[in-house]
């Protein structure tokens, strides 16, 4: 229903940070996470994330989120290793996408937050791939 709503009408977008802000805690955000991210809104929603989080949201998807903000804005700290709701696998996947300029960064997120879960498998073919 959110992506219908996102994508049919504009009006209800610019009212979606007060109606993201106004949802209670209770409310399972991995869905609104997917659903701004496969239309390409999550950066625009960072702070409605950065509150979930310092909330006490343990909720996978919007903590991965978090992490890709962090990725993305060179502020990634110890979160890697001391975060432990994010999907390392997502966070990889992003990371290999992030290459640039400043590649080997982002090769060293992926591989932090592979280590972190000790995946070992998708960690050597991580590697393995940007030799």
């Amino acid at each position: 229903m959110l992506k219908v709503l996102l994508a049919g009408y504009p009006v209800i977008v610019e009212m979606l940070p007060n109606c993201l802000m106004a949802l209670p805690l209770e409310v399972n955000a991995d869905d609104i996470v997917a659903a701004l991210d496969s239309l390409q809104m999550l950066p625009s929603f960072h702070y409605w994330i950065d509150w979930r989080v310092a909330s006490g949201s343990t909720e996978r998807g919007v903590h991965t989120a978090y992490v890709r903000h962090l990725i993305d804005t060179d502020s990634v700290t110890d979160q890697l290793e001391l975060n432990p709701y994010y999907d390392a696998i997502a966070i990889a996947a992003y990371c290999e996408t992030k290459l640039g300029p400043s590649w080997i960064d982002y090769l060293m997120f992926g591989m932090r937050a592979l280590a972190r879960d000790c995946l070992a498998g998708p960690l050597v073919d991580f590697t393995n791939r940007h030799r």
